[in-house]
């Protein structure tokens, strides 16, 4: 969304699974020292902007007023007042985002990121490590080490740029490979199509609440509370949506994955399921 300003929280303190990455947290990830990176290409070859990173505008646009309000009244009960979290979580979705169809419009890196990773997925179900090392741009996977082979695939669906929006995708894509090996899929390679299309709905969703995380935490912050309160705060509400924006992606209908790259298809599961991860978010919101 662009006007978000860097939310750091605490650091050092939450570690990510896998131990071979180095991950930083949110904030981490997006220091507020300035770096500017140069123009790179995606792997369709479509240039991207270079990208500063530096502390943005705060966000003081009225659209994000009622889920200031909100955040502010949640974070005052520590949490307890769960008619203040859930109307935080409507509010971002109905007022920060827009709705939820305007809001995946406005996640381009977490869309440019989804469709990335369902490219590499669709290639390994249709033909194994060999096209999976093709699309990852590498002559094999063979003896590579598992964590070596997620390490590759997160260069190919993260981008390496500064921006906020970059770091929320780079943050969601190793949450989601923390939570996914923590459920047992160590080897990418031997994924079923089941557990592909889990990784790739969590990672959409955790695009989402990193989203709010960054949103909600930044707030709390310009309005005095402090960076460890903040990060508690939003990791408590974090922690109570993720579980219904899980349920919410694994019951639809349609969840399979193409095997044949196809830009324009690979773009409308993204995008709905993008659509479907804000709307889970709004619903939570609305169910208090």
């Amino acid at each position: 969304m662009g006007t978000s300003a860097s939310y750091s929280g605490p650091k050092g303190t939450n570690p990510l699974i896998p131990a071979w990455v180095d991950t930083p947290l949110a904030g981490e990830a997006a220091a507020t020292e300035s770096i500017t990176t140069s123009p790179t290409s995606d792997p369709e070859g479509i240039e991207t902007t270079p990208a500063t990173l530096e502390s943005p505008p705060p966000l003081t646009t009225s659209r994000l007023t009622p889920l200031r309000t909100a955040i502010r009244t949640s974070a005052r009960a520590g949490g307890s007042d769960n008619g203040a979290l859930r109307a935080a979580a409507r509010h971002f979705v109905g007022k920060s985002m827009g709705g939820s169809v305007r809001g995946a419009r406005r996640m381009g890196a977490a869309r440019r990121a989804g469709g990335r990773l369902a490219q590499a997925f669709g290639a390994l179900v249709a033909g194994g490590g060999a096209a999976l090392a093709q699309v990852l741009r590498i002559d094999s996977l063979s003896g590579l080490a598992a964590n070596q082979v997620w390490d590759r695939l997160a260069d190919f669906v993260c981008s390496d740029g500064g921006s906020i929006d970059e770091a929320i995708v780079r943050v969601a894509f190793f949450q989601t490979l923390r939570q996914e090996l923590d459920n047992g899929l160590v080897d990418l390679q031997d994924a079923n199509a089941e557990q592909l299309a889990s990784f790739f709905e969590r990672f959409i969703g955790e695009c989402v609440l990193e989203r709010l995380s960054q949103d909600g935490g930044s707030l709390l912050e310009q309005n005095g509370v402090s960076a460890a309160t903040a990060f508690t705060h939003m990791a408590t509400l974090r922690s109570l949506i993720s579980v219904h924006v899980r349920q919410r992606l694994a019951e639809r209908t349609e969840r399979t994955l193409p095997g044949q790259f196809d830009a324009g298809r690979v773009d409308a599961i993204v995008t709905q399921t993008l659509q479907d991860a804000i709307a889970a978010v709004g619903e939570w919101g609305d169910n208090g």
